[in-house]
């Protein structure tokens, strides 16, 4: 596994040149649905958390720190099996339909069913995971087809009560959000938030500069020594719970083999790709539990080892190495961190070809299990460790 603690870089021109709109650059193409039960990608996942509610919410500086959202106080049964949940009174989605108890019903009833006691801490936090995002039973209802429960509609359209409402979702160009009305917390300072789809970090810090956008999401470690240096922009950044890693198909006969697997994480060179490709944005981490996270292990026993490597791989019986693919994302980083990771493998023989793909695409051939080799980005989708212990 590659792993890497990565660090969330915002770059904002100051002052914000658009005084009701905030504009993004971001690489937007991983969205597939904006179905908060079938959100499963870091876009996607962060336009649902600005446009609906979740039962309960959390302190990103303080996890522990569990809050009532949509739900204004709850409270566990003594044998562990059920948590009661009363709803905040006066709530509205942004369609006007009041948010009631049986819009709550209706959304955990198509995603969660629980058969055994967890501890009441692990259901909350799953909670706070998109899948727990109440929607507009009546709004969706209204266009329910075949006993979908909404899904071909909801994939594409919006039934929440956030403080921002989805507008509009071009895939691969745009999504356009704009201030919700009726909700019930503090209006937002931006009546409009625009993502666009710029790949690119020159482009994006190109126009950054020239304050066509408000943020840069995507710079390359390069960019942001440029960006450090120009008095007109600020940087922002902070800790993120999210791991690279390289996810092998055991339908592979050489990928199979468990000395193969272990020789190829000798095969490469974390610690250049921290400090060059990804330099500022990342550290070494070589479990797949994020630092912060209870259990987690901050041990780093694999560092580019190539005589290690051909040992394990003539006990494989493959010596003289093996021809294998890698589907990356089209992205500057990802396709820089998978040149190198190829240049390092076929230091012991491995040939990799990397097979390029937009987010959408490599995404879901890796899950048909249709791929060799993936190399991906992984982030919790709550705050237990069973999250990631569930995945990997």
């Amino acid at each position: 596994m590659l792993a890497a603690t990565v660090a969330a870089f915002a770059l904002f021109r100051s002052p914000i040149v658009h005084a009701d709109t905030l504009i993004q650059a971001w690489a937007i193409d991983d969205i597939i649905s904006l179905d908060p039960a079938e959100i499963f990608e870091f876009t996607a996942s962060e336009i649902a958390g600005n446009a609906y509610e979740g039962l309960i919410g959390y302190d990103p500086m303080d996890v522990s720190k569990i809050y009532g959202k949509v739900a204004e106080s709850w409270e566990v049964a003594p044998d562990g099996l059920s948590i009661t949940f009363k709803i905040k009174p006066g709530g509205t989605f942004a369609s006007g339909n009041p948010i009631t108890a049986k819009d709550v019903v209706f959304w955990l009833t198509r995603a969660v069913k629980l058969d055994k006691a967890y501890a009441p801490t692990l259901v909350l936090y799953c909670l706070t995971a998109t899948v727990g995002f109440v929607v507009d039973k009546k709004l969706v209802m209204e266009h329910e087809a075949d006993g979908d429960f909404g899904y071909n509609c909801l994939k594409t359209n919006y039934a929440g009560s956030g403080p921002f409402s989805v507008r509009e979702w071009r895939a691969n160009e745009v999504v356009v959000m704009e201030r919700n009305a009726n909700y019930s917390g503090d209006a937002p300072p931006m009546a409009r938030v625009i993502y666009r789809h710029i790949p690119e970090g020159a482009t994006q810090r190109l126009l950054l500069e020239q304050g066509d956008i408000d943020i840069a999401r995507s710079l390359t470690a390069e960019e942001l020594d440029a960006v450090r240096a120009n008095a007109d922009l600020k940087l922002q950044e902070g800790p993120k719970g999210s791991i690279y890693y390289l996810g092998l198909n055991q339908k592979n006969e050489f990928l199979s083999k468990p000395e193969v697997r272990q020789a190829m994480k000798y095969l490469v060179d974390y610690a250049a790709i921290a400090d060059t490709i990804m330099k500022g944005k990342v550290n070494v981490h070589q479990a797949f539990l994020p630092i912060g996270f209870l259990g987690a292990l901050d041990e780093t026993p694999f560092s580019l080892d190539v005589a290690k490597a051909k040992e394990l791989l003539a006990a494989a019986g493959v010596p003289d190495g093996f021809s294998v693919t890698m589907d990356t994302r089209n992205t500057p980083e990802i396709t820089g961190i998978a040149q190198a990771i190829q240049q390092t493998m076929a230091e012991a023989g491995i040939k990799m070809e990397l097979i390029p793909g937009d987010g959408q695409q490599t995404l879901t051939k890796y899950r048909a299990r249709n791929h060799d080799i993936y190399i991906g980005r992984w982030g919790p989708d709550y705050q237990d460790p069973h999250t990631n212990a569930d995945t990997f």
